[in-house]
């Protein structure tokens, strides 16, 4: 039932948050005038016969999202319908595009066999299409492909951007030389350079248009409720300039990072790197010092690599002058600002009380100290194909 991937970014801007608010208006109109759903703010009421089970209360969120190929999707886990960025100039349109109200159908009509039957069914199964047929909606809501066009579908890039992030793919290439020396140059050198580029992009976002910057979110970690490896892991991503956030569905919780798209492609790749990497760092560790046993050793490990890590590239700064430092922070609080425009009850990753060991905690700052960020990142997000495009 959930075709939703963690290769799709949302997407927010102010005028993606305007985008959203006519899709959600578009699907609430069909909600009430097609189904008859009673709506109460942002949720809808959902009668499936007299004495259904699945009558409830259910929310209606919408997120845009970027993709080349995919036009629409709904993620059963978030109970969220996501549409393709590429149909905001429909959305302006006075009249509502026909294929923009398909697609919004289709996608609703995934959200009701998810109420009715489940996440256990075929996809487009019988149970899809039998809900469509019950609503009146013919093969241009139900297909799970278009050949129409919404003008070719390229995933946007940066110029600029790019070519940081191309210049710190070989950085970190480099970080993986035997070469204890060089390796960790180029991981301060990968860092140092990560910080000019946001600065220089502040810096000209304060005279251009920064409501129009677009920021993504990435999914990066599902667990039954955050660990203390994510926590320490969600510190270290802080120095990539992306905001960690805890968020939660019925089943789960996950790690999310909230960025412009090139930090949040670069952070991505940060934290599935620390994820393997410090498992291996406390293993290595654990082995010569067998004295260290339990959650409360291996959780005060994984905090004092993050902490001997930070401390390290936080050292760079001291470099800076008084101008850049400032700029730095301001930069660091406008993301927290801007992070609230995707998550209106935001909830950062912060940990409660835990059980601390102080000699594991040295032993992984001084590990933390000596780790740098090695391996590849992706180079460039690629370019659409000429195939069919999915509508969910």
């Amino acid at each position: 039932m959930d075709k939703h991937d963690n290769h799709i970014d949302k997407l927010y801007s102010q005028t993606l948050v305007g985008f959203i608010k006519r899709l959600e208006n578009l699907a609430k109109d069909i909600l009430e005038r097609e189904i008859g759903c009673i709506f109460r703010k942002d949720e809808f009421f959902f009668n499936y016969g007299a004495y259904s089970l699945n009558s409830g209360i259910y929310r209606l969120k919408l997120v845009a999202f970027e993709h080349p190929k995919r036009l629409g999707f709904f993620d059963s886990h978030f109970k969220e319908i996501g549409i393709n960025k590429k149909f905001l100039k429909m959305s302006l349109e006075k009249f509502p595009n026909r294929m923009l109200l398909d697609l919004l159908r289709h996608e609703i009509a995934h959200y009701l066999t998810f109420i009715i039957h489940g996440k256990l069914v075929e996809h487009h199964g019988k149970e899809f299409h039998a809900v469509c047929q019950t609503y009146r909606w013919g093969p241009s809501v139900s297909a799970a492909t278009t050949e129409e066009s919404v003008e070719p579908l390229p995933m946007e890039g940066d110029e600029k951007s790019d070519k940081v992030l191309s210049k710190i793919h070989k950085l970190l290439a480099l970080a993986n030389s035997a070469n204890p020396h060089e390796a960790e140059q180029a991981a301060l050198k990968s860092h140092e350079l990560l910080l000019k580029h946001n600065l220089s992009e502040s810096s000209a976002e304060a005279t251009d248009f920064p409501e129009e910057t677009e920021h993504a979110v990435k999914r990066l970690f599902k667990e039954k409720r955050i660990s203390a490896k994510s926590l320490a892991i969600s510190s270290i991503l802080r120095l990539f300039f992306v905001y960690p956030v805890t968020n939660r569905s019925d089943e789960h919780s996950y790690l999310e990072i909230f960025g412009t798209k090139s930090n949040v492609a670069i952070a991505e790749h940060v934290g599935h790197f620390l994820y393997r990497e410090m498992d291996c760092l406390w293993e290595k560790t654990r082995q010569l010092n067998p004295f260290l046993k339990g959650s409360a050793s291996k959780n005060s490990f994984y905090r004092g690599l993050a902490q001997g890590y930070c401390s390290k590239m936080n050292s760079q700064r001291k470099s800076f002058s008084a101008g850049e430092q400032y700029a730095l922070t301001v930069l660091e609080s406008n993301l927290s600002k801007q992070a609230r425009v995707a998550y209106t009850n935001l909830v950062s990753s912060q940990r409660s009380s835990v059980r601390h060991c102080e000699t594991a905690s040295k032993m992984g700052q001084a590990e933390g100290r000596r780790m740098h960020i090695a391996s590849s990142i992706p180079q460039s997000r690629g370019t659409a194909s000429s195939e069919k495009l999915l509508l969910s």
